[in-house]
Order: C-alpha cells, then sequence, then structure tokens
C-alpha cells in the first residue's frame, strides 16, 4: 500500500521536475529571443509580460516541488516504518518456526529413543529365551 503510494509520488515527481524544466527552457528561449531580435516597445511590453508569466510559473513550480520533497520525506518515513513491522513480523515467524522444529526434532528423537528401547527389550527377550 505504501509502496504505491510511493511509485505515484515519485511519478509526480517527476511530471513536477520535468514541468518545472519546461517552464525554464521556455524562459530561456524567451530571453534568447529578445536579445536577438529587433522589438518594438509594444512587442516587448508583451514579450515582459510573458516573461513575468513564465517567471511565475517557475516559481509555482518550484514551491510545488518543495511541497512534494515534504510529502516524499513523510511517505519514506512511513516506507521505513513499515519495513521494520515487516522485519519484526518476519523475526517472529522465523523463530516460531524454530521453535517448530525444534519441537518436532525432540519428538523424533523421543520416537527413535522409544523403537531403541523396544528393540533393545526384545533383543533383551530373545537372548535370555536362547539362554535357558
Amino acid at each position: 500500500m505504501v509502496q504505491a503510494e510511493f511509485a505515484a509520488a515519485m511519478k509526480q515527481e517527476v511530471a513536477i521536475t520535468a514541468a518545472l524544466q519546461q517552464h525554464r527552457s521556455a524562459e530561456q528561449e524567451l530571453y534568447e529571443y529578445i536579445r536577438t531580435s529587433e522589438l518594438s516597445a509594444s512587442e516587448l511590453e508583451h514579450i515582459a509580460r510573458y516573461g513575468a508569466l513564465q517567471r511565475q510559473r517557475i516559481v509555482d513550480s518550484q514551491v510545488e516541488l518543495m511541497r512534494h520533497g515534504h510529502t516524499m520525506q513523510r511517505i519514506r518515513e512511513r516506507l521505513v516504518e513499515a519495513r521494520q513491522k515487516r522485519e519484526a513480523i518476519d523475526r517472529l515467524e522465523e523463530r516460531h518456526r524454530d521453535r517448530h522444529r525444534a519441537e518436532v526434532e525432540r519428538e523424533w528423537a523421543r520416537d527413535l529413543d522409544e523403537i531403541a528401547t523396544q528393540r533393545a527389550s526384545r533383543s533383551d527377550m530373545h537372548t535370555s529365551l536362547e539362554v535357558a
């Protein structure tokens, strides 16, 4: 569950970063266009408004990326917590399997001892009958 949320958040982070890069590229292209073109005052005014819009988009994307970073940190903390819980459960299951395995081995040893005792008793009975 947390892993799916983390994967979705990573995709969102990639999308935010891509949008930020796109806004920065558009701003650079705009500056390059201004630098290399002879523009009238009205064109410069229009471009200045567009440039301000691009700058605001960049700032908005940076803020969104920063907020998303906080969200990612919370998700990472939950992932660590989930991993720790999973490891604790795994350790408990391993202990349970070890205890069960030891119990089965003790039962087998008891059964083998009983079988050996019965064989020894029979062997003793056969030996005593042969002697008599």
